[in-house]
């Protein structure tokens, strides 16, 4: 339950739609991206539960989800051997982000630093193409999100990226959009796509297929530079 504006009658049906925020138009990252409804409506239909709206508008809100009472089952206890490990490391590969979401940024930059890979993040096109020839560096991987702002999108930054740099730089599209249209414009980019969240195995496999190169980093380097206001810096 809350207590905020409620939500109006004709509106209740279109919130559980992807990147729906009715007090949003502007599309500002900061205050979410209109996916947590639309999980939780597609999460519930797919385990056979009923979510419950209701809602008066001026007073408030009322979400709730039914769920039939199960029975207590066993469960095998999972050896430490039978999960999988994630070892390997890729020192001095050289990835550049494109995402608007400051959040994201840190969220992926960390983890492939901790493959000892160095990192740098923009929330643009234009300012990662900045930011790379400031360091003077061509990345190795580019990913970005499909959905950026202004009415961008992922495949616009990379084609930017790439013409800037001359170079056709191995890219990835991230995405949480499982509209049909947004997945067909997607493939027909012929980019890899992941979906989110992103599997960190996904994202291992393919640096793996990713050519090494040391952008000037030694093999045996092991801490990533400091980052600040989630961006890194590739080593020129």
């Amino acid at each position: 339950w809350d207590n905020g504006p409620g939500i109006a009658a004709e509106h209740q049906q279109k919130i559980f739609q992807e990147f729906v925020q009715l007090a949003n138009p502007e599309r500002d990252r900061a205050k979410g991206l209109g996916l947590g409804l639309a999980i939780v409506d597609r999460s519930a239909r797919l385990l056979g539960h009923t979510v419950r709206l209701r809602s008066t508008p001026g007073k408030g809100t009322m979400f709730a989800v039914d769920i039939a009472r199960g029975e207590r089952g066993s469960m095998e206890p999972v050896q430490a051997a039978q999960l999988p490990l994630i070892a390997e490391q890729f020192p001095g590969l050289c990835v550049a982000i494109v995402d608007d979401d400051k959040a994201s940024v840190d969220a992926m930059a960390g983890l492939l630093e901790q493959w000892q890979c160095r990192v740098v993040g923009a929330e643009s096109a234009a300012k990662l193409v900045e930011q790379l020839r400031t360091l003077g560096v061509v990345p190795d991987l580019l990913i970005s999100d499909y959905r950026l702002r202004g009415s961008r999108t992922g495949i616009e930054a990379i084609e930017q990226v790439r013409a800037a740099l001359r170079t056709a730089v191995p890219a990835v599209l991230i995405t949480g959009d499982t509209a049909p249209d947004r997945l067909i414009e997607a493939h027909a980019s012929r980019l890899e796509l992941l979906h989110k969240p992103v599997a960190s195995e996904q994202l291992k496999h393919l640096l793996r297929l990713l050519p090494q190169r040391s952008n000037g980093v030694s093999a045996g380097a092991a801490s990533p530079p400091p980052r600040g206001g989630g961006e890194g810096a590739c080593t020129p």
